[in-house]
């Protein structure tokens, strides 16, 4: 990993100055036919993004590893503001590849805070950036250009049969564009920092809800899979907003936090979106561990690898038993 990253010195300042910019202009050509558009949007900004959070993160473990830790998490908080740019490609796939580098990132943060001699203010940075990460903005925005390109998209694989098939076809467009609503108003219902629960319901009924509203459309399962990434990576975000808030907490005072509350975090930001109850914490011999109850809401002790569930524990402890508290 360093002979590649310092292999390519010009990345981590085209990065840099990248993440200070305040606006995301795509630069893919609107005019194309639906298929092309997406090809070329799969062979360019794609790959590319993917392949600049590899660079990244490789670059964090190599600067880690030899001791400086502030640049290596300044590294990861530039990413994450690169994801929140990204995020301005418009359809649901190239949301799950912001949620996929975003989620990389997280974990791999994970992993170095959890080292020694971190500078407050770099964890403050951290925390005003994992803060702008905790928005629903980009799941409205991916959802809402994925409605435009979805009539236009089907028109052209479907060619002459709207005409022969008539009103069958149109009766099939308008379900798809339904689907397409009510993912949208799925997603802009408040789940945000400061509210606990949306409608007086546990956030772990919704997926139900959201699968009953877009039942028997083809773009149904995408609309659920991109929801579920959201939510699981926005879990994520929280979760290691806390444990840098705890390891903050045990650096100035010189003693673990026994409450959720001494960390002076909103409020909304420690809620489990799934649950609408606060995040899990629990102390081990190995350090903290964050996490959520999932879908099903059941504490099951930490087991932030099973499905359905996230947060996040110390390197190569990925679960946690209930008498290990």
């Amino acid at each position: 990993m360093q002979k590649i990253v310092e292999a390519y010195p010009a990345i981590p300042k085209a990065m840099q100055q990248a993440a200070n910019c305040a606006e995301y202009a795509s630069k893919l050509d609107f005019s194309l036919t639906p298929s092309k558009f997406l090809q070329k949007m799969i062979d360019g900004p794609m790959v590319r993004f993917r392949t600049l959070g590899r660079f990244a993160q490789w670059r964090m473990l190599v600067l880690a590893a030899n001791g400086k830790v502030d640049e290596a998490i300044q590294t990861g908080i530039e990413m994450l503001r690169l994801t929140r740019l990204y995020d301005h490609e418009p359809l649901m796939i190239n949301y799950l590849v912001s949620s996929a580098v975003r989620g990389t990132m997280l974990d791999t943060l994970n992993k170095i805070l959890r080292m020694p001699a971190i500078s407050a203010k770099v964890r403050a940075e951290l925390d005003a950036e994992l803060a702008l990460q905790d928005s629903q903005k980009p799941l409205v925005m991916a959802l809402a250009s994925e409605r435009g390109f979805a009539l236009p998209y089907i028109q052209e694989q479907t060619g002459a049969l709207s005409t022969v098939l008539g009103w069958p076809m149109v009766n099939w467009y308008m379900r798809e564009i339904d689907a397409e609503d009510a993912g949208i108003a799925f997603a802009k219902k408040p789940i945000g920092l400061t509210q606990p629960a949306a409608d007086g319901k546990p956030y772990q009924q919704w997926p139900k809800e959201l699968n009953n509203l877009i039942q028997g459309s083809l773009v149904g399962p995408a609309i659920v899979a991109t929801v579920g990434a959201h939510f699981r990576v926005a879990v994520q975000t929280r979760c290691l907003r806390l444990l840098n808030a705890l390891e903050a907490y045990k650096e100035r005072t010189g003693a673990d936090a026994t409450t959720i509350a001494e960390l002076a975090l909103p409020a909304g930001a420690t809620v489990d979106l799934w649950t609408g109850k606060p995040l899990i914490v629990r102390r081990t011999d190995a350090g903290w561990i964050v996490y959520s109850a999932g879908v099903n809401g059941t504490d099951d002790g930490g087991n932030t690898e099973a499905k359905d569930r996230a947060g996040w524990a110390p390197p190569d402890q990925n679960t946690v038993s209930r008498n290990d508290e």
